[in-house]
């Protein structure tokens, strides 16, 4: 309400989840990051074996300042190690979870 007119605001969903709590789900990150949710996507309905394609549960993110930082997904409050962890069919579902939530 704003000076006793209603005023009817609509937000994206996944801002509304993060508002009241909610987790994200798949289809909310279409609306976060349409190339990560196609990429995905992809992936999903791809028959060939995922592990191919060598993804793992380590992300790269480049700092501000220039420096390099590797988060690792399984893990994150502790550095990567060397081990990595890579995506399977049976582990996608839970990368899927992950990436909503980040």
């Amino acid at each position: 309400m704003y000076e006793g007119i209603n005023i009817d605001q609509k937000f994206a969903e996944p801002f509304l989840n993060l508002v009241i709590g909610r987790q994200n789900t798949f289809e909310d990150l279409q609306y976060i990051d349409p190339d990560i949710y196609k990429g995905l996507l992809s992936i999903k309905h791809s028959t060939d074996d995922i592990s191919d394609l060598e993804q793992t549960f380590v992300i790269f993110d480049k700092l501000p300042n220039g420096k390099s930082n590797y988060i690792d997904l399984l893990c994150p409050s502790k550095a990567p190690t060397n081990k990595q962890v890579y995506v399977t069919k049976y582990t996608f579902s839970y990368l899927v979870k992950i990436k909503c939530s980040l």
